[in-house]
């Protein structure tokens, strides 16, 4: 095994900085300063523009596919368009029935109607109710009653 000379290391050590100290262009790997300037390349910076592509994350799905349907199921006569064939805007997809159509329409109004005419009426007899004696009579508030039955 070989000894290690403490006082041969630190003697090595600096006779090597010293030499980096004294010729710190040859130590880093710089040319002499007698070979002169060396070329250089110039490149002029212009504006111009880039694309830019951007792939957001994703699934694939068939490409030109459908689901057409109408908002209303119980209304449709004839469906108007192959399954195989091309739809376009504007293109006539569905015929509905339009008796039948207007009718339920007009059956949900009506619906509609007189479920707020009762929850009316409900506010009402509500409100004679508090007021019996001190504005509204017994006769006014049975009469309220009668309207909501």
């Amino acid at each position: 095994m070989k000894r290690f000379h403490l006082p041969a290391f630190w003697t090595a050590l600096t006779a090597a900085l010293f030499t980096m100290a004294m010729h710190p262009a040859h130590a880093q790997g710089m040319p002499d300063a007698s070979t002169g300037p060396v070329d250089v390349g110039v490149t002029t910076a212009e504006i111009q523009t880039v694309p830019y592509i951007f792939t957001p994350p994703g699934r694939a799905v068939a490409f030109q596919d459908a689901n057409i349907h109408p908002t209303d199921l119980r209304t449709v006569e004839r469906i108007d368009y192959d399954l195989d064939a091309q739809v376009a805007t504007g293109d006539l997809t569905f015929t509905l029935q339009s008796e039948r159509y207007a009718a339920a329409t007009s059956a949900e109004a009506e619906k509609k109607g007189a479920e707020d005419a009762l929850s009316w009426a409900q506010q009402k007899v509500d409100r004679y109710r508090n007021l019996v004696g001190s504005g509204v009579t017994q006769a006014d508030l049975d009469a309220a009653e009668a309207y909501l039955l």
